[in-house]
């Protein structure tokens, strides 16, 4: 039911009161709120809610600066995959939406390029247990992404999660998502 009660009050119309945008009854303009505004937003709605708390990551692309601006909220940290670097894990985590109503949520502003790419992941992909109880962890996988960093973007993925159920070998586990995006590289040259 939390997921049902999230989705309808993501939903883009800012006129019912979206926690993503802003609605200017005067001018019949909308703004669309900073990742930061809108989690902190999220958490005053879910204060006293059944004890229901959620984790999030909500970011902005912003086109003209090159920049990536998100808030994260109890939810793993992206991992930025930049040709000739390491693949970093961004943030901490954070606390979740809901717990407290005086929370300050992690918030980042970073620059991206092209071919620069986000792997965002739930906490099942790194709290995977195998059959001796260990956890796949950060660690492993920012060496699996380094190792295999070249492959495009759809096989990389493929194999990372590949890798993930070899690791845990039918242990059963929490959910296990992956999101990656890439900022396209410029095709005219």
């Amino acid at each position: 039911m939390l997921s049902v009660t999230l989705s309808m009050m993501l939903t883009p119309d800012a006129t019912h009161g979206s926690p993503l945008k802003r609605y200017d009854r005067a001018t019949g303009l909308s703004e669309v709120l900073s990742p930061a505004d809108a989690v902190n937003e999220l958490n005053q709605r879910f204060q006293f809610k059944d004890d229901r708390y959620f984790t999030m990551i909500y970011g902005i692309f912003d086109i003209r600066s090159q920049t990536l601006k998100f808030a994260q909220a109890g939810h793993p940290g992206p991992v930025l995959i930049r040709k000739g670097f390491e693949p970093a894990i961004i943030g901490t985590g954070g606390m979740p939406i809901g717990l407290w109503p005086s929370i300050e949520f992690d918030c980042f502003e970073i620059p991206v390029r092209r071919g620069d790419r986000i792997l965002l992941y739930s906490d099942g992909v790194t709290e995977c247990l195998n059959e001796q109880r260990l956890a796949f962890g950060e660690e492993r996988l920012l060496t699996f992404i380094r190792d295999w960093a070249s492959l495009p973007l759809e096989e990389l993925l493929e194999d990372l999660l590949t890798e993930i159920r070899r690791w845990r070998n039918g242990e059963s586990t929490d959910d296990i998502s992956l999101l990656a995006i890439e900022i396209a590289e410029d095709r005219r040259h």
